[in-house]
């Protein structure tokens, strides 16, 4: 409804209400898990105020989170997904400002992430749009390697197809993956 005020009122609510469940029972990895989805829903209004500062400390305190949650559990896909969108939250962030490395080093190690999920569970696809979401990501900022990077997205996205696995609503992102490797080529 374009009410970031009373949404930010209502995340930062639910986030007190969630550090306090967390404090009470510090090794429920749950309630560590709300405390840093708290984080990047505040994170996501502070991106939508156009405080990148503010949306950068929210995302990199979820991300901190998200690391020990992971480090905690290793063979947990959840856990290790959410550092990855973790690190794309904060390369948007990256990317706003400016800081086109930065930007990339967070992207990357997002890809790294999704790479391992979908290889260990090639049928996922949700795993094959992580990975494919990364690329695209990376394919923006990385113009001496965007024909490779959009090569494979088109590549992910039309093997997912083909396998009926690609989401309805991702289709029109496979022929824009298309028009972005012709151009790419074209350089």
């Amino acid at each position: 409804e374009g009410d970031r005020a009373g949404a930010l009122e209502a995340y930062e609510e639910g986030l007190a209400i969630r550090r306090a469940l967390a404090a009470r029972d510090p090794g429920n990895a749950g309630w560590a898990r709300d405390v840093s989805v708290s984080r990047n829903k505040i994170g996501d209004v502070r991106v939508a105020e156009g405080d990148r500062a503010g949306a950068l400390a929210a995302y990199e305190e979820g991300l901190a989170i998200r690391r020990a949650l992971a480090a905690r559990d290793p063979g947990n896909a959840g856990w290790a997904r959410d550092v990855s969108v973790s690190r794309n939250k904060i390369g948007d962030v990256r990317v706003a400002e400016g800081d086109r490395a930065g930007a990339l080093a967070a992207y990357e190690e997002s890809l790294a992430i999704a790479r391992d999920l979908a290889a260990g569970d090639p049928g996922n696809a949700g795993w094959a749009r992580d990975v494919w979401v990364s690329l695209w990501r990376m394919a923006g900022l990385d113009e001496a390697n965007a024909a490779a990077h959009w090569a494979e997205v088109v590549a992910i996205m039309e093997r997912e197809a083909a396998g009926g696995r690609l989401l309805p609503g991702d289709e029109p992102f496979l022929e824009a993956a298309r028009q972005n490797l012709a151009a790419a080529r074209a350089r």
